[in-house]
């Protein structure tokens, strides 16, 4: 695989979902650096996609995280087309 030079720097400093090795910016503030929603650690704030911490993560607060973000985005859609 080959990165660009700013992929890169991103990458050897670890700053990537530990899952899907998808590169984040620290320099972006919304949280949403490749069309997805990330989630940050409150102690150490690593990023990681919900979608791979609830496929492949193995800490349960983690995991439950993430899913409580999946429902909120869900809840949030229906709103949105006044689905429920």
């Amino acid at each position: 695989v080959s990165l660009c030079e700013l992929c890169y720097q991103c990458y050897a400093a670890n700053e990537k979902c530990d899952y899907c090795l998808q590169v984040y910016f620290t320099t972006a503030d919304d949280g949403e650096v490749d069309g997805k929603t990330w989630v940050a650690c409150n102690s150490c704030d690593k990023w990681n996609h919900p979608d791979c911490e609830i496929e492949y993560g193995t800490d349960p607060v983690y995991r439950e995280a993430a899913m409580e973000i999946k429902r909120q985005e869900e809840m949030a859609g229906e709103q949105e087309t006044g689905h429920q």
